[in-house]
């Protein structure tokens, strides 16, 4: 049996929730993905990158913004271990594990938080449950497929590049002396691709499917741009001359 609102108005905006278990699990995934791997780095400027996930994760509350939590704060707290200066850090497998689970569970509380939320209803009557249909079914397992490769693939490159003993190996035979750099390189070329990967395999889908007509989109984007030239199309242009030259004909003919 499930409670379902009968009277009250849907609240449209994405709300967070009370509570500040994502904010709690961010400053953790700071602490364990930057301030530990800034300690043991032995130099002190990276500590001038320190502030910028927390005061991300500030803002990202305050103004409830979506890519701020889901994506400006692991960037930010993250991308600086892709310097040479936390090469240690990068090859601890410990400490991979931990900022991994980290980072899952601040991204799994940050969407928990900015689901949309009901207002309090009025009046309540529990309803039946209608069983899932098949093609529902079908899409939540493409969704959840669609979500682990996501975050499956630059956990993949990251362990690949970082971690894996004949890939270090063969970054420092083909790059000597310079391996951390080539690493770096990599590492970050691999989060470019995981980002695009992000776009293509799981944002995308997921608008098109929350948009439905993905006809209908297209032509209202189309529509969209053509209003911004604010130049008629070609049909205009005809319809026009071809007004103009009935017109010539009715004078002629009246004649």
């Amino acid at each position: 049996m499930a409670s379902f609102a009968v009277r009250g108005n849907f609240a449209g905006a994405m709300t967070l929730r009370r509570g500040s278990a994502y904010a709690a699990l961010g400053v953790n995934l700071w602490l364990i993905g930057f301030v530990v791997p800034a300690s043991f780095a032995g130099a002190a400027w990276p500590w001038a990158l320190g502030p910028l996930a927390p005061a991300a994760l500030a803002v990202g509350a305050l103004r409830r913004s979506p890519s701020l939590l889901l994506f400006g704060v692991p960037f930010l707290t993250l991308a600086p271990l892709a310097l040479p200066t936390f090469e240690s850090a990068r090859q601890s497998p410990l400490g991979f594990v931990l900022t991994a689970l980290s980072l899952a569970a601040y991204l799994a509380a940050s969407l928990r938080a900015l689901r949309p939320s009901l207002p309090a209803a009025k009046e309540t009557r529990p309803l039946d449950e209608a069983p899932l249909a098949l093609r529902w079914a079908r899409r939540i397992r493409a969704f959840n497929a669609l979500a682990f490769v996501a975050a499956a693939l630059p956990t993949l490159f990251i362990y690949t590049i970082d971690l894996h003993p004949p890939t270090v190996a063969a970054f420092a035979a083909s790059h000597p002396g310079d391996a951390e750099r080539a690493q770096a390189m990599a590492t970050a070329l691999a989060a470019l691709a995981s980002a695009l990967a992000l776009g293509g395999l799981l944002i995308r889908p997921l608008a098109a499917h929350l948009d439905r007509d993905f006809a209908l989109r297209v032509r209202i984007e189309e529509s969209r741009l053509v209003a911004r030239r604010g130049r008629p199309r070609a049909a205009f242009y005809f319809a026009v001359a071809a007004a103009l030259v009935l017109m010539a004909l009715v004078v002629v003919l009246r004649r």
